[in-house]
């Protein structure tokens, strides 16, 4: 959870302890697609585990808690 918040909040500028798990990603911080390519792929470099991930399937994730529940398989930790 931690560091894929550390990324959303430097690709956002978002202060971290501003985020919320239950915020929508495009609703309540306005990610549009590709800010959410730039964050999948901070992502999978910080946690190249994350790159077995399905890219659609994250996409349709709404917010970030769902993302981060996502990520729990692959990525403890995340």
């Amino acid at each position: 959870m931690s560091t894929f918040l550390a990324i959303v909040a430097d690709k956002t500028g978002y202060p971290e302890d501003a985020l919320d798990p239950d915020q929508g990603m495009e609703a309540d911080l306005g990610i549009d697609s590709i800010k959410r390519v730039e964050i999948l792929g901070a992502l999978k470099e910080k946690l190249p585990q994350a790159a077995h991930l399905d890219a659609l399937k994250l996409a349709q994730l709404r917010t970030l808690g769902e993302t981060v529940e996502a990520l729990s398989g692959v990525a403890p930790g995340a």
